[in-house]
């Protein structure tokens, strides 16, 4: 299975004081870490077009895949910006999706999935090779 990250769209949360977001995308299938895009500096909206490949004997349905935007920091760790997920098994077509991710807001787990806060979007497609 392939799945292509097209773009990221409209990131509304700065996570530096003084320089814009460097954001990248990491992608996990059922909390496996299939890699991560390219960081595209100082860009709140960018096309990605990277894809990742998933080898599996399991059913595509079975497979959930999970989104962490990031900002890129060179001094220190990496910010999470945002997540959001895209369940196979609930949708019938996995072409031209829009994956809305929900906020992480700093310090504060308990409410980071306020929605309304936080609308970037990211646009992907899921391939199934059998």
């Amino acid at each position: 299975m392939r799945v292509v990250i097209h773009s990221i769209n409209d990131i509304s949360r700065s996570t530096d004081i003084g320089s814009e977001i460097d954001p990248f995308v990491e992608v996990r299938a059922n909390q496996v870490l299939l890699g991560a895009t390219k960081p595209k500096t100082d860009m709140t909206t960018a096309t990605v077009e990277e894809s990742f490949y998933i080898k599996t004997e399991k059913n595509p349905k079975c497979i959930k895949l999970t989104f962490y935007l990031k900002d890129e920091d060179h001094m220190s760790d990496d910010d999470l910006v945002g997540h959001g997920y895209f369940d196979l098994a609930e949708e019938d077509n996995t072409l031209n999706q829009t994956v809305h991710l929900k906020v992480e807001r700093k310090g504060d787990r308990k409410h980071s999935h306020q929605r309304g806060l936080f609308k970037t979007l990211l646009s992907c497609d899921t391939d199934c090779f059998f």
